[in-house]
């Protein structure tokens, strides 16, 4: 059994979860961390609200609020929207005015410091006279010197690259428009000069990692990574533990990494003792940077089992919303905790699991939404109501139906089928919510195709036929319910309580394939002929 430790980039408190969000980081964690515990390991899921952002000021001036009434907002929003797209969460740490958060993240800092690590330097910082305050991401934007895309200061969310505020194309402040002005500032920067061969030889250990990001820290192996400021000089966030520097705060990239350890320590599922503990990240692409190189880094260089590596990294890159990008100050976008007042959680994590935008950008529409979410609904309808229809109204003769039944080979080939994929694409190797969602797709359409191909059957001229053809849609639905667990978790519980099943404890992988059992079978409640919809209200 594996100690797992999942963890999804932490939400940024400015503003709610909308479907591009949920389509990412936070909804591939849930899908691998249910799986990992069908698997039997010990998984826990961890993030928090990312609260010293400097997105969260620059919002809340917009807003006309206080930074702090924007983040208590927000983090109610983010995590009743998770809530509501059943997003199992075991810790969301709140980080505003946390003193052990803060704490541990500065004596990370510090030890960076004493090791030689982060160095302290003099820099051409962009400051904006007329507001008063030095620019540096979300208080910046220009033109990416690289992609030439509309760009905050420091990186660039649409080619993921690092920049240097100074780079940008036409660089404005970002609060009252004005050009920008350079003056001398000191700061605290994460060399990396030192550290090319230990991050090399990591690279190349990897096996999990989508080759989009492996390439990405390679091109940046080769072509020299440049010290990365991991200060600012504001007085938002945690303030730099170095002496003589109180204008100075901790760059919360750079605080994401030991803010993240001090969750996994502090939860009650850590434990000194255990031997194998691992780290499995989701994230937007868009922040590989500071996840696969920075906070890699960190990691190595502390050299500490305690602060783990994170050693499998899943990426996603952005949703679109009817083809273009979500944006709120346009008022494109769909806020997740409002689309999931009208509609079910199981047939969204459907719909953006077989969309999801994990090797590149893919497309939310509405409309091919809830044609898909009716087909789905449907095929499950069908399926459970022919089923319940069969075993209701043949009840007199199936008493002895599970003796010396044989299920039917095209069952077992279907199943066993859909259970190494599903063991490939929800597993380490190659996680994939796109595939996996097209498998379950494909199973419950062979479950339509094994129905339709053998329902002429006369129970009366073909007896010992007809019973192993029930017994066996019995077993390929059975299995249907291990395999929505991950992506459709109600959907399953409803499966499982269709056969009498508890899911009091978390349904084991392994008995997947087991064939129906006598207490399993359907209990006289559960035998009444279904005419409504069985999952889903009308």
């Amino acid at each position: 059994m594996k100690n797992i430790f999942v963890t999804a980039t932490p939400p940024t408190p400015n503003g709610g979860l909308h479907l591009g969000h949920l389509a990412g980081p936070y909804l591939g964690a849930d899908v691998f961390s249910r799986f990992q515990k069908m698997q039997g390991h010990k998984v826990t899921y961890l993030t928090y609200g990312d609260a010293n952002q400097s997105f969260v000021v620059t919002t809340a001036k917009r807003k006309n609020l206080t930074p702090q009434e924007l983040i208590k907002r927000n983090n109610v929003s983010i995590v009743s929207t998770m809530l509501k797209a059943d997003i199992e969460i075991d810790g969301y740490k709140y980080v505003l005015d946390n003193k052990h958060h803060s704490k541990f993240v500065q004596e990370f800092f510090l030890d960076l410091y004493e090791k030689g690590i982060i160095i302290e330097k003099y820099y051409q910082a962009l400051h904006c006279d007329d507001c008063n305050q030095y620019l540096f991401e979300s208080f910046i934007e220009g033109l990416c010197p690289f992609c030439k895309k509309k760009s905050s200061g420091n990186l660039c969310e649409n080619c993921a690259r690092i920049n240097n505020p100074n780079d940008l194309e036409s660089p404005i402040c970002n609060i009252c428009k004005n050009p920008a002005q350079a003056k001398e500032q000191k700061g605290f920067f994460f060399s990396f000069r030192n550290l090319y061969t230990i991050l090399k030889d990591f690279y190349e250990s990897r096996t999990t990692w989508r080759p989009t990001l492996i390439e990405y820290c390679r091109q940046l192996i080769d072509k020299g990574i440049p010290d990365y400021p991991v200060s600012y000089p504001t007085n938002w966030g945690i303030p730099v533990p170095v002496g003589g520097n109180k204008d100075q705060s901790i760059n919360v990239w750079f605080e994401m990494y030991p803010g993240i350890i001090d969750s996994i320590k502090s939860s009650s599922s850590y434990d000194d003792s255990t031997d194998e503990k691992l780290m499995v990240q989701f994230l937007g692409f868009d922040n590989c940077f500071f996840n696969s190189v920075l906070h890699v880094a960190s990691a190595l260089v502390k050299d500490d089992e305690q602060y783990l590596v994170p050693e499998h990294i899943y990426t996603n890159h952005f949703y679109l919303l009817e083809k273009s990008k979500f944006s709120t100050s346009k008022n494109h976008v769909i806020w997740a905790e409002d689309f999931l007042q009208d509609v079910e959680a199981d047939t969204l994590r459907y719909y953006l699991s077989l969309t999801n935008p994990e090797h590149n950008q893919t497309n939310f529409e509405l409309q091919e939404y809830f044609a898909k979410s009716e087909k789905l609904k449907t095929s499950l309808d069908e399926v459970i109501e022919s089923f319940l229809t069969l075993t209701y109204e043949y009840n007199s003769r199936f008493n002895n139906l599970l003796s010396n039944q044989e299920i039917d080979y095209e069952a077992i080939g279907l199943l066993e089928n859909t259970k190494a994929q599903l063991d490939e694409f929800l597993g380490f190797e190659h996680f994939s919510l796109r595939k996996a969602a097209i498998a379950i797709k494909d199973y419950l359409e062979g479950i339509e195709n094994y129905i339709a191909k053998y329902k002429h059957l006369s129970h009366s001229q073909y007896e010992i036929p007809f019973k192993s053809f029930v017994l066996s849609i019995g077993y390929l639905i059975k299995g249907l319910a291990y395999f929505t667990k991950p992506i459709m978790p109600k959907t399953s519980d409803e499966i499982f309580a269709l056969f009498s099943i508890s899911t009091s404890e978390e349904p084991r992988w392994e008995n997947v394939n087991n064939e129906l059992k006598e207490g399993e079978w359907l209990s006289n409640n559960n035998r009444e002929k279904q005419v409504e919809s069985v999952f889903y209200e009308n």
